[in-house]
């Protein structure tokens, strides 16, 4: 048997998990459907009647939902968000302009290694290095990688700001 707590518990998370899933702009058969489930499961998530398991808010996270938020109210922060104050754009571009001041002589691979970090830092795309080992280049790009995590560093500590 449910407790009244336990039971008002799972209203609140089916509560936010409808708001979430509005968020996203998805009905209730394409969010089920993103999810691994029917549309009669995403119904019952959403009025309290079941909970959903770990697979379930895996994937409603792959889509765009705040997880942390359906199931304590609290918002993820985002790195971007707490960066967003810094400079209106933030692209990797952006920031290497920056990093790059007019007349630094770095290579393309140096350029190509930091933009990497950067992109990995903002966006968590994957990096790879696209030059051969003990290549010039190679150990540009890895130069130009050290440099991206130091520059992350300043960012997020608040020691250096693009603007």
């Amino acid at each position: 048997m449910t407790t009244p707590d336990r039971a008002s518990q799972r209203l609140v998370l089916a509560k936010r998990l409808a708001e979430e899933r509005k968020r996203v702009g998805k009905t209730q058969a394409e969010f089920g459907s993103a999810c691994g489930i029917g549309k009669t499961t995403q119904y019952q998530y959403e009025r309290g009647e079941r909970s959903p398991d770990a697979d379930y808010l895996g994937a409603a996270e792959a889509i765009g939902v705040d997880v942390l938020y359906v199931l304590t109210g609290a918002r993820q922060v985002s790195v971007r968000a707490v960066l967003s104050g810094l400079a209106a754009d933030l692209s990797p571009e952006a920031i290497a302009d920056k990093v790059l001041a007019v007349g630094d002589k770095r290579s393309a691979a140096y350029r190509r290694g930091l933009l990497d970090v950067l992109a990995f830092r903002l966006d968590g795309t994957h990096i790879q290095c696209p030059y051969q080992p003990g290549s010039p280049e190679f150990d540009a790009y890895f130069a130009g990688n050290e440099r991206g995590h130091f520059q992350w560093r300043l960012m997020v500590e608040g020691e250096w700001k693009p603007n």
